[in-house]
Formats: structure tokens, sequence, C-alpha cells
């Protein structure tokens, strides 16, 4: 008889590793909000990139 798969974390109920170093007292409440910050950052970049490529002429704005 084979076992049943562990369910897979989702986004939703993942705990990321900056809440499991906060929680274990690794990084202080200042840090986590850097991190987090800094994660939101980068990923807004990468969304603003995104779009400016998806454009066919995108090179042509680097210039300018």
């Amino acid at each position: 008889m084979q076992e049943p798969e562990a369910p897979k974390p989702t986004i939703s109920n993942a705990t990321s590793l900056e809440e499991l170093m906060l929680k274990r007292g690794l990084i202080s409440q200042d840090g986590y909000i850097r991190l987090k910050a800094e994660y939101g950052r980068r990923i807004s970049e990468t969304a603003m990139m995104a779009e400016a490529m998806s454009s066919p002429r995108w090179y042509e704005r680097l210039r300018h």
C-alpha cells in the first residue's frame, strides 16, 4: 500500500523564510519589514520591466 502524498504548499498557506526567521528571533521586526519592502520593490521593478518590454520598440525608450 502506497502512502498518500503530503499536500504541497500553496502561496496562500506557505510561510516565508523571513517569517520563520522572525518567529525564531533570528531577525528583528525592523529587519523583517526591510526585507519585505525590498521584495515588494523587486516585484514592482520586474513588473514594470515586463510591461515596458512588451512594446515592440521598447529599446528606443532606453535612449531618451
